[in-house]
């Protein structure tokens, strides 16, 4: 069986002009620049599609970088729409994946991230500090490098497990010197990150302490798929640990190469990057040769996904249709707020589809023609109850019925 994770960058993938293509294709990526501008009191729409060096400061390209992963989810929505198994983010990444499955409100993520970058910045604003990239060395060789280095005061420490070779380091810039120092030395290639705030070390233990006072009162709800924690590359299992675990990230290592190693165990079989560039697609490529890693944000990629999707490998098992059209019914945006009416064209077709794609798993055949056209016209009536464009519906229906044909 075929499973799909989707993966979600964090700061330092951002680049000039990256939410162009999103928003002259997509309305409702369109929309989440303009919501995400609107909420953070910061022009996001301007970071994400001009040349700005206002891109260049923490806060702001973190809110960049979310909702260009946003948007980007959207487009995916409308062009794939299927629902994926598992999703990850690394770092900031893990907001945009949480903020996507559901579990945070798209403007309580844009304040989040606001005061998140403002407290990360205000904790270093008397500190000079740094990150590098160590590669071709064991992470324990790294870990027993920041030990020599640090004393009391003056660190550095491991921020970020990449990959079994690739191990990045974060803390005081005179202590990085010396563990760079060191490196050369030994003749080991290491890389210096172009940011002066070091992520993931306890340096920010005061922008961690005053997130999690913001977090106290957010309303947070499970994701509709497994969401994995950069604290213990495993899916989270309650809301309160989302709630604890997203402050504590700030100070505390990402474990992205047991991440993947998690998507392995777990039996996926294709990852799509869904942010601006390329990095989580190349880690995993590097890490996990045998899962298919793709990136959105390039256009071959995108086109090999589509290709992909409506394979034979991906409809041989038929009941995956319904799932598709559960995928789109769920994340369609909802624009009709009369309960009544909510409750008869969303709430009840949805639980027919949800009895449906129950039933056929159980018994372990496909849906006949019958079915799944009743299937369709469920999903019409949400798409419709929810005030979805209705272009756009003719547009996804007759997706749909065309890979039903194939």
């Amino acid at each position: 069986m075929n499973k799909l994770a989707l993966l979600f960058p964090g700061q330092g993938s951002q680049y000039i002009g990256m939410g162009k293509e999103w928003i002259g294709t997509c309305r409702e990526a369109a929309t989440v620049y303009e919501e995400a501008s609107d909420w953070s009191g910061v022009d996001v729409k301007k970071l994400c599609t001009e040349e700005t060096a206002a891109l260049d400061g923490s806060r702001n390209t973190q809110l960049a970088v979310l909702a260009n992963s946003v948007a980007m989810f959207k487009v995916y929505e409308e062009r794939v729409g299927i629902q994926p198994a598992i999703s990850a983010g690394h770092s900031l990444g893990e907001y945009s994946a949480l903020t996507c499955a559901g579990a945070l409100e798209f403007s309580d993520a844009v304040r989040l991230i606001a005061r998140r970058g403002q407290f990360m910045e205000e904790a270093c604003a008397e500190v000079e500090g740094g990150m590098a990239a160590v590669t071709g060395v064991s992470p324990l060789m790294v870990e027993e490098l920041c030990a020599l280095v640090s004393e009391p005061g003056q660190f550095v420490q491991p921020s970020n497990y990449n990959t079994d070779q690739q191990t990045v380091i974060s803390g005081h810039k005179k202590k990085l010197e010396e563990a760079l120092d060191v490196l050369d030395r030994r003749g080991i290639h290491y890389k210096r990150l172009p940011v002066s705030l070091p992520a993931h070390s306890r340096i920010l233990l005061p922008a961690r302490d005053r997130l999690a006072e913001e977090m106290r009162s957010l309303t947070i709800r499970m994701p509709k798929w497994e969401v994995v924690s950069n604290l213990k590359a495993s899916p989270y299992c309650s809301v309160e640990e989302i709630r604890h675990s997203l402050p504590d990230q700030i100070v505390s290592p990402v474990l992205w190469s047991s991440t993947m190693r998690f998507l392995q165990s777990s039996g996926i079989t294709v990852a799509v990057e869904i942010g601006p560039k390329t990095v989580l697609r190349n880690l995993l490529r590097q890490s996990a040769p045998g899962i298919r890693s793709l990136a959105f944000d390039v256009a071959e990629d995108r086109k090999l996904l589509l290709q992909y999707m409506s394979s034979e490998l991906y409809r041989q098992n038929d009941a995956h249709f319904i799932s598709l059209c559960m995928g789109i019914a769920v994340s369609v945006r909802n624009r009709n707020y009369n309960q009544e009416e909510y409750e008869e064209g969303v709430i009840i077709p949805y639980r027919e589809m949800s009895k449906m794609k129950r039933t056929y798993e159980a018994r372990g055949y496909s849906p006949d023609v019958a079915d799944r056209d009743k299937v369709l016209e469920y999903l019409v009536q949400i798409l419709e109850t929810k005030k979805y464009p209705h272009e756009q519906i003719r547009r996804r229906i007759g997706t749909l019925t065309a890979e039903r044909r194939m």
